[in-house]
């Protein structure tokens, strides 16, 4: 991966990757502000060294099935997060009749507040294991 100084003030960097249209990855040496502000410096320097590139079309490409229609979902609405714009995923969730969960934690709560998103995981578990009802 090729990376090229971003101008001041970016948090993301383009990369060059075979196949890839404008990819990016969030600065190292910003990734700790950026996504993970809640969690160590030891895990989000791991976290930022091993970041794959994001095909920044993913933001503007349309779905063609979207799971949400016909199977359960969970959301866990992150109050502090600076990976995304809040009304988006609170907007996401209501579309899709998401059970969901607020916690004050930044992109990455499983390494910030792994108490809050552990239920959550295992609630969207024991519901799918629950053989499906008859019509």
């Amino acid at each position: 991966m090729t990376t090229h100084p971003a101008p001041s003030g970016r948090t993301t960097l383009p990369a060059a990757v075979a196949g890839a249209a404008a990819p990016t990855v969030v600065r190292p040496d910003r990734f700790h502000k950026a996504c993970a502000q809640g969690a160590p410096r030891s895990v989000t320097r791991v976290l930022a060294a091993g970041q794959r590139p994001l095909d920044a079309s993913a933001f503007s490409r349309r779905c063609t099935a979207a799971a949400w229609r016909t199977l359960p979902s969970w959301v866990l609405l992150t109050g502090q997060d600076r990976g995304t714009v809040p009304e988006r995923p609170c907007f996401r969730a209501r579309r899709a009749g998401s059970r969901t969960t607020e916690v004050s934690a930044s992109h990455l709560p499983v390494h910030s507040r792994p108490h809050a998103v552990a239920p959550l995981v295992r609630a969207a578990a024991r519901t799918a294991l629950k053989p499906p009802v008859a019509p």
